[in-house]
């Protein structure tokens, strides 16, 4: 069985996400390193919307499975992989958070999140890309209550153990810890730095990121 990632030059978009699970399942799997900056037709011919992750899974039968969409990936890897509910639990209410948390990071927080990120970084200096940035940090102060909340007294956002969720969410909130968007939420800020100095979450999000993407 070969799982085939394939992922960004940098260490922070969202197939960090799939990487991070399958570091802390310890699940053999091969990445694909797409320059999304550069010419990425050849990429294109593989996945026709150029996005990544795009996962590339052949199992035993010879049967091959290819998607797109990180919060997809999860699920199916959760399902295929985490016979013993690691991280997404057997619990069928405690599983249910979980998939509200994830959907609410991939729908909510990552838009908002987003946008902060690639106006301080990508679009640095373009016409308007602070007035996007400041409108973008409007929005994710506006959801800051509900997790804040969520975090209040725990250590992680669904019962007392890592799941999903938090994988989907800690890579999101790195974007904002890169250009300072989390230091007026220390508990958020707090919840960013306990998962992001896990081991298997370390080794994705500590890659070195090239230089042009860090913000000043």
């Amino acid at each position: 069985m070969t799982i085939l990632i394939y992922r960004s030059q940098f260490p922070f978009t969202r197939d960090a996400r799939v990487r991070c699970m399958l570091e802390e399942l310890g699940v053999p799997y091969e990445t694909a390193m797409v320059h999304l900056l550069g010419d990425t037709s050849a990429f294109q011919k593989v996945h026709p919307r150029g996005k990544v992750p795009f996962l590339v899974e052949d199992d035993r039968q010879g049967e091959r499975l290819a998607i797109s969409e990180s919060g997809a990936i999860l699920l199916h890897l959760a399902e295929k992989h985490d016979v013993e509910g690691k991280l997404l639990p057997r619990n069928s209410l405690e599983r249910a958070r979980v998939y509200q948390w994830l959907f609410h990071t991939v729908t909510e927080i990552d838009p908002a999140l987003g946008g902060v990120f690639a106006n301080k970084v990508f679009f640095k200096g373009k016409e308007g890309a602070e007035e996007a940035a400041r409108a973008s940090e409007a929005i994710f102060a506006k959801l800051t209550g509900f997790l804040e909340a969520a975090l209040d007294g725990h250590e992680f956002l669904v019962g007392d153990k890592l799941s999903l969720a938090d994988l989907a969410l800690v890579v999101t909130l790195d974007w904002g810890a890169r250009v300072g968007a989390l230091t007026s939420y220390p508990r958020i800020a707090a919840y960013h730095a306990r998962l992001a100095s896990r081991p298997a979450i370390a080794k994705v999000l500590g890659e070195a990121a090239p230089k042009s993407t860090v913000a000043a």
